[in-house]
């Protein structure tokens, strides 16, 4: 496959969208049934959905997330108010993370603290009360608002503490794998500075030991220059006195 295709966030995106969908799909097949509301059934396919948060950079592609999990719909519930409660939920919990969560990933207690908050607000005030008002809307139950939510909120208990739990723990072990993947890079770019910066040296070094050989290549031409030069002279200087010497030997009177 084109590298292209593979590095492009969009790309990544909806493959992430589909994993995490057939993820809660899997996770929907681990039910309890609510007491008194057959069409209510609680799930671990919260996990999945909330956790894609984390990974999936534009939301518009949560939607495909949803559908795939809403596919597992009973056939007593409507796969509409499924899709509808999921998606104003996961809408919620994506903007809060971005804005208030992810900005303290580097804080375990505040970042685990936030995401308690989100995953809170994300069952009492939309998960719950959409399911209710869509199914009300739909006909398929007419029990009170406030008894309803009541019903289910108890109900829901065991799956709210999973989720929160599961959650979580996933975020600080997701925080920890983006620094450590940070650190990892950064170490790699000082690594490759460091090893350019030796690269250079070792350059220069070889630069300049060219230049002392090359100095030295000519230190001993210079040398030699001089000894034969020197030697030269010497030896002019003793043919003139041999010459001065001769002179006098044969212009000399003999005694």
């Amino acid at each position: 496959m084109d590298k292209s295709i593979v590095n492009n966030q969009h790309f990544k995106d909806i493959l992430l969208s589909l994993i995490f969908g057939l993820l809660s799909t899997l996770l929907s097949l681990v039910k309890f049934n609510i007491p008194g509301f057959t069409a209510a059934i609680s799930s671990l396919n919260e996990i999945p959905l909330l956790i894609s948060v984390f990974y999936i950079t534009n939301p518009i592609y949560l939607i495909i997330t949803v559908v795939i999990s809403a596919l597992t719909t009973p056939e007593q519930g409507s796969i509409y108010s499924t899709i509808l409660m999921h998606s104003g939920g996961l809408a919620f919990f994506g903007v809060f993370y971005h804005l208030v969560i992810k900005q303290y990933s580097d804080y375990v207690l505040k970042s685990i603290f936030f995401c308690s908050i989100g995953i809170i607000i994300y069952y009492a005030v939309f998960l719950i009360p959409i399911f209710i008002v869509t199914n009300q809307a739909l006909g398929l139950n007419n029990t009170p608002f406030t008894t309803f939510y009541d019903e289910l909120r108890r109900s829901l208990y065991f799956e709210f503490i999973t989720s929160l739990l599961v959650v979580t723990l996933f975020l600080v072990q997701f925080n920890y794998g983006k620094k450590l993947k940070k650190y990892s890079t950064s170490l790699e770019e000082l690594v490759s500075e460091r090893t350019e910066e030796l690269r250079s040296t070792v350059d220069e070094l070889n630069h300049a030991n060219e230049e002392l050989t090359s100095m030295n290549d000519g230190l001993d031409l210079m040398v030699k220059i001089e000894l034969l030069s020197w030697r030269k002279e010497t030896i002019n200087s003793r043919n003139m006195h041999l010459s001065i010497h001769i002179y006098f030997v044969r212009h000399l009177p003999e005694s």
